[in-house]
């Protein structure tokens, strides 16, 4: 059997596995004129608006978005990363992937010790379930579930389960099950004595099996019933087949909930989990007792389409402190992805567990559905201090300015600052004034935008300057921003002309080679408003001049991310019936994407100008103001043919 690497690797699968059969499995698929249509797996939707395209083996939802070819959907359906998907649909079609004989000996040997890991586990599971059922070994752990509320189909859905308080009774198990003490070592359900021999890791312990979003154990929680042990919840180390922060509690059950309420309720512990499984609310998961990681603030929008959060944790201290450090997590991960964080508050004192048990589920859902955004939350929390105190008053009136300088939409900031001026807390008014409030805004942006910018004008910046060519320094952009405020802007306003002809400019580009240097010499200073388009454009003209720009699958294949897989389906799909021999469509196109260049040029001048009136610099100005006549002479220009045409 011939092996394959790289790039011939994909092309084979590609060649190799038709894509209405993958999604086929999955999807009902009806045909459709050329292609299939079927319900969108990625997001609820009552009519098809989800397209498969057998002729260039490709998918694309016009509802959500979605698109790519067969490795974006089963990295999406699946959830796997690229090197699990290459594995996978390399095994499904009996394409060999080609390893150097030391790789492939190290890549067996890792993968043997993982299939006995998960079969340690899958044993163990079932020796822990057989203790808590047992009459005598499984009283105590009975009780406390009981005492919990815990159903026993709750029970059963998670395979709880009991460690003994025994020294090494499941060490012994595992050992009469066939497995060595070096293989029972490696999983890290014991611990080696500094004496020699073995113990459990796990004594006298309510057990909680950790599963992947594959439904096969890869750790395992564990809740004391000793209270004179200080460590009441412990989890397994990390092993070949668990790392820790890369994982969520009930993930797998969740997945399909999470889809179809498009969003997803963050709770502290396993029992809460378990309870909000219980009384409906199956979109339910568990950080796995660590702060808060980006991996797995990630993996909260793997199903999740409007990338809804509500961060439910317990409403002791302990609680808000985790609540606190798992939404900074969840905010600088919203800066590339745009979540939309919210706080539930679970009033009392209890945790979710207690509070759905004691008061049911109706008051839980009305709890969901008055959830405040991050923002009022933090808010809130800042100013609920003691009002008498000047001191106190100034700083929570300060934390409360620095929240409002991350709000972008003035009506929203405007009516928070209402609401801080008329704020009342134990029976005290904060009583400030709404233009104080205002002024002190104003004070702190302008500090802000000073700090970041002190260096922003000297004379060697302005002397230093290539008029002719005004290129831009990528650097000065937060990109992660920008991708976010287009996903934002995209729902209320038509998308603009400029960000069109990009991707005109893209699909010519790639279905027109012969002008290909002639479009890439009229775009050499020019940088597209829309980062996407920019980023596929340079890559376009990156695999071009190494040769490597074969097709429109390779351009798919080389980018990883899903949104720059999803742009690329849709400039290939919804732009094929443009006239790709029309000189005229070509050359408007790249009048429309260097008038909107220019005009930026011309925004960007005209505060240079302002700025060196202002520091005195007179001469320097008349050579801005140079620039700025010819360049609004060639505004003009361009301006005319457009409108000609």
């Amino acid at each position: 059997m011939s092996s394959f690497q790289g790039k011939q690797l994909v092309e084979e699968i590609i060649s190799r596995i038709d894509i209405v059969d993958l999604i086929s499995e999955n999807v009902v698929l009806k045909k459709s004129g050329a292609g299939f249509t079927g319900l969108c797996p990625f997001h609820q939707e009552k009519s098809p608006s989800f397209h498969v395209n057998s002729q260039k083996q490709i998918f694309r939802c016009f509802g959500c978005g979605e698109g790519g070819n067969i490795f974006q959907f089963h990295m999406r359906f699946y959830n796997l990363d690229f090197k699990h998907t290459l594995k996978e649909l390399a095994d499904r079609c009996g394409v060999q992937i080609a390893y150097s004989e030391y790789n492939k000996e190290e890549a067996d040997k890792k993968n043997e010790v993982k299939r006995t890991i998960y079969d340690i586990y899958e044993i163990s599971a079932r020796f822990y379930k057989w203790n808590l059922e047992h009459q005598r070994f499984g009283e105590v752990a009975r009780e406390y579930l009981t005492k919990r509320k815990t159903s026993s189909s709750m029970i059963d859905k998670f395979n709880l389960g009991f460690s003994q308080e025994s020294w090494d009774s499941l060490f012994l198990f595992l050992q009469k099950k066939g497995f060595s003490t070096e293989e029972i070592k490696e999983s890290g359900l014991v611990v080696e004595k500094e004496s020699g021999g073995f113990y459990d890791r796990f004594r006298n312990r309510i057990i909680f099996p950790i599963q992947n979003e594959k439904d096969q154990i890869i750790a395992f929680g564990g809740r004391t019933l000793d209270p004179n042990v200080p460590a009441k919840y412990i989890n397994s180390p990390e092993t070949n087949i668990y790392i820790k922060g890369q994982n969520l509690y009930a993930l797998n059950f969740a997945k399909d909930k999470i889809r179809e309420k498009s969003q997803v309720i963050l709770v502290e512990g396993y029992l809460d989990v378990i309870a909000c499984h219980e009384f409906g609310f199956e979109n339910t998961v568990a950080s796995l007792g660590t702060a808060l990681t980006s991996e797995q603030a990630k993996k909260l929008l793997r199903y999740n389409s409007e990338k809804k959060v509500i961060v439910a944790y317990d409403a002791d201290n302990a609680g808000q402190k985790a609540a606190e450090k798992g939404t900074t997590v969840l905010e600088e991960v919203a800066k590339g992805i745009g979540i939309n964080i919210y706080i539930l508050k679970v009033p009392s004192g209890k945790d979710p567990d207690d509070f759905l048990h004691n008061e049911g589920k109706e008051p839980f859902q009305k709890l969901i559905d008055n959830v405040k955004p991050i923002i009022e939350f933090q808010i809130e929390k800042a100013i609920s201090c003691d009002f008498s105190n000047s001191e106190e008053k100034v700083k929570a009136i300060d934390k409360c300015v620095e929240i409002l300088i991350k709000i972008d939409n003035d009506i929203y900031r405007s009516d928070m600052i209402k609401k801080i001026s008329n704020w009342q807390y134990q029976g005290l008014k904060l009583n400030v004034r709404e233009e104080d409030i205002r002024k002190r805004l104003k004070i702190n942006s302008m500090s802000s935008f000073s700090q970041n910018n002190q260096n922003g004008y000297n004379q060697n910046n302005f002397q230093n300057r290539n008029f002719k060519k005004f290129p831009k320094d990528k650097n000065e952009f937060d990109y992660s921003k920008k991708i976010m405020s287009q996903q934002i802007l995209a729902k209320y306003e038509k998308e603009s002309t400029e960000v069109q002809a990009e991707k005109g400019i893209i699909y010519f580009l790639m279905e027109r080679r012969k002008a290909f240097e002639y479009i890439e010499k009229r775009l050499e200073y020019i940088t597209f408003k829309d980062i996407i388009n920019e980023t596929i454009k340079l890559r376009i003209i990156e695999l071009f001049h190494s040769e490597q720009l074969e097709n429109w699958q390779s351009l798919l294949n080389s980018f990883e991310d899903s949104e720059y897989q999803k742009r690329i389906v849709e400039i290939w799909e919804g732009l094929e019936s443009v006239d790709i021999a029309s000189d005229k469509i070509l050359r408007d196109y790249l009048r429309q994407v260097k008038l909107s260049h220019l005009r930026e040029q011309k925004v960007e001048l005209k505060s240079e100008i302002d700025t060196a009136m202002k520091s005195g610099m007179t001469d320097m100005a008349k050579v801005f103001l140079g620039e700025y006549t010819k360049l609004n002479q060639e505004l003009k220009r361009i301006e005319a043919e457009i409108y000609s045409n």
